[in-house]
């Protein structure tokens, strides 16, 4: 299970979302957001 921190939720969830939706895998989204937000705990 990957937890977000509150406080980044709303950005993070609608960028994981978008990059969900084009067809990214979960994995490589969570890599390339963790990469972009290196402040953010996953």
């Amino acid at each position: 299970m990957i937890y977000i921190q509150k406080h980044n939720s709303p950005e993070v969830l609608i960028e994981l979302k978008k990059k969900i939706s084009k067809g990214k895998s979960f994995e490589s989204a969570i890599e390339t957001l963790k990469n972009k937000n290196k402040d953010v705990d996953f």
